[in-house]
């Protein structure tokens, strides 16, 4: 029952929504990614809602584009049930951007795979959905921007090691606005397989008083849902306040002020916070981003029976540059957290990187790895995750190349809202042939 209800689902909901994963496979090597086209402007605020990035390299046209996989993959714990195994595989995907006018986006990603075994999934059949959608609406001196985005998972997303063609080209690459990590439920606690489903809708408005000074306030709301196990449900709710000051062509400063109140599980446990900041950005255009935040965090616990007010802090750092076909994105912070499903809320310090480099005109190297730690505000036992992964892809031909790709990843296996029995480290070693058609204009 459970295995048809997931199929219905991998197939149904794309009609339904349209009414880094990390551990990921390579995307393929376009014309386009090997272009010189110039960035265009990034000038987002830094305390919005929206991800900060490089800006945009690709020109504003809508298409389909669609693409398949055959894959043979072994797994040292096929989804972490003490044993190894062996399959192959066949996925199909589609990615779609639709520009809206002057200032609305749309970008899908979808994608269905069949294995000839349960492998790295609960069932042989599965699929993963995302849908962006945005809408700027811009005066001479503000902007009203909103946002939401939708996705279907079969695993937590850093579990999610047989999805990585998703999204053949990045958003950032097509300037489309995607929502920044801190507003979007976290699941960075490696898991068995099994559906959930997030959504976060979002509005900033900002107020523009001179080219160098900036006001903001925007609120988002973020849910997640497991589908087919009894993980804690969440409800993510955040207001955000700030002040941006470009200092130079540059440098750019901003103090911000946040609230967030997170609903966790049945029982009607309640996390509020609140946090003052300071954030900086030091920026080349298209070349690279160096970027850190830092915050106090006052926050109060509240459940059936129990009462908590605590103080902590929270921060971020990153690094982002990229240099002809060259990419590399490092970052490390801390914050609250709904928990991933598992906690009552958490406070989760998690360290990224990434790693793109052609090795010549038709090789490409890819790497990278998360390490992640998730502390429960209550005092439960702390769940750490690791997971990364090398591949080394070869263009063929325009449209078709070969992978060789291993990952790996420490998570834990039959968990439940009670808690996970025990923690395995998976192995998955992947030979991959992909094709990939030529992006499909659309009006």
């Amino acid at each position: 029952m459970l295995h048809i209800r997931a199929v219905w689902l991998s197939l149904l909901l794309p009609l339904a929504l349209a009414g880094k994963m990390s551990a990921q496979l390579p995307e393929p090597i376009s014309q386009a990614q090997t272009g010189s086209v110039r960035p265009e402007t990034d000038n987002r605020p830094l305390t919005g809602v929206r991800e900060q990035g490089l800006g945009s390299t690709r020109p504003r046209h809508s298409y389909i584009q669609p693409s398949a996989a055959i894959f043979g993959s072994w797994d040292s714990n096929g989804n972490f049930q003490y044993g190894s195994a062996a399959a192959m595989s066949l996925m199909a995907q589609v990615s779609v951007a639709q520009f809206l006018g002057r200032g609305g986006s749309l970008q899908y990603d979808g994608a269905l795979r069949y294995d000839t075994r349960r492998l790295e999934y609960e069932h042989q059949l599965s699929g993963s959905h995302l849908l962006r959608w945005s809408q700027q609406f811009t005066g001479r001196t503000w902007s009203l921007l909103l946002a939401d985005e939708g996705q279907l998972t079969p695993s937590s997303m850093g579990g999610s090691l047989g999805f990585g063609l998703m999204g053949v080209a990045s958003p950032e690459d097509l300037g489309i606005p995607v929502l920044d990590p801190s507003v979007t439920p976290d699941q960075s606690v490696v898991t068995s397989s099994s559906q959930r489903f997030t959504n976060t809708a979002a509005a900033e408005i900002e107020y523009r008083n001179s080219p160098r000074m900036s006001f903001t306030l925007s609120g988002s709301n973020g849910i997640f849902r497991p589908i087919d196990s009894d993980l804690l449900s969440g409800t993510q709710f955040g207001i955000q306040g700030g002040y941006n000051f470009a200092i130079n062509r540059r440098d750019t400063a901003a103090l911000s002020i946040g609230y967030e109140l997170d609903s966790i599980g049945r029982m009607g446990e309640r996390v509020r916070s609140y946090s003052p900041g300071l954030r900086y950005a030091h920026r080349e255009e298209g070349r690279y981003l160096i970027e850190a935040t830092g915050y106090a965090q006052p926050y109060e616990v509240t459940a059936s029976g129990f009462h908590r007010d605590a103080f902590s802090w929270g921060g971020d750092a990153g690094l982002q540059y990229r240099i002809a076909r060259n990419t590399l994105q490092l970052s490390v912070n801390r914050s609250l957290s709904l928990g991933s499903g598992l906690l009552s809320g958490s406070r989760v310090l998690m360290a990224s990187g990434a790693l793109t480099r052609p090795v010549s005109r038709r090789w490409q190297f890819n790497l990278e790895g998360v390490y992640a730690k998730n502390s429960g505000l209550r005092g439960e036992t702390p769940f750490s995750s690791q997971y990364g992964g090398a591949a080394l892809q070869h263009q063929l031909t325009r449209t078709m190349s070969v992978l060789v790709h291993y990952g790996l990843q420490h998570g834990f296996r039959s968990c439940s809202s009670s808690g996970c029995n025990s923690a395995i480290l998976q192995n998955v070693v992947t030979f991959a042939f992909n094709w990939t058609h030529s992006p499909i204009g659309t009006f």
